[in-house]
């Protein structure tokens, strides 16, 4: 998917945004080709957590409306409804953060109990929003799996015990009644 870039684009945020995803994204497609396959679990559930990240900037907003109070709003000019929209063109547009959510929860599956990354419960739980958003969004259907995920999601941040995973814990559990 080849880029190019017009040398006297005006620089403003959004296109600067545009061109370091874009930068990273390659950055991360060349990562994979040369070590994924060779990568330590924690390292993998890693490089899915960034994927879906950049493929769902708006995963912030979920964590917020899932009701995680440990989240900063910093709500600028935008309203909860435009990032709401977002997050739903997000989901739209690209299957590849929900792809990444699942490849999270592969390779947290796989991660050994003594071995377990600071980061994990971080990545687990956006994955379990990710999973949720898209239920939400388009129903029980392959892509998305059913509610159990949400399960899994949970399972596995119990699993990892560390002290902020009780409260990540209860918001995924608590997911299933919330909508937007």
């Amino acid at each position: 998917m080849g880029c190019h870039r017009r040398p006297h684009v005006p620089f403003s945020l959004g296109s600067e945004v545009v061109k370091l995803t874009a930068d990273t994204l390659r950055s991360l497609r060349a990562w994979r080709d040369t070590y994924l396959m060779s990568a330590a679990k924690d390292t993998t559930m890693l490089f899915h957590f960034c994927n879906m990240y950049l493929h769902m900037p708006g995963v912030q907003t979920l964590i917020e409306i899932g009701g995680y109070a440990p989240r900063a709003t910093k709500r600028g000019a935008r309203s909860r409804s435009a990032e709401i929209s977002q997050v739903l063109h997000d989901l739209e547009r690209d299957s590849e953060a929900v792809s990444s959510a699942w490849s999270v929860l592969k390779s947290s599956e796989a991660m050994e109990d003594t071995h377990i990354s600071i980061w994990a419960p971080l990545t687990v739980f956006f994955a379990g929003h990710v999973i949720w958003a898209c239920i939400l969004k388009h129903g029980v259907h392959e892509n998305c799996g059913s509610f159990r995920g949400l399960d899994l999601s949970q399972y596995e941040i119990k699993r990892i015990g560390m002290p902020c995973c009780v409260e990540m814990s209860e918001v995924l559990n608590g997911l299933k009644d919330v909508t937007f």
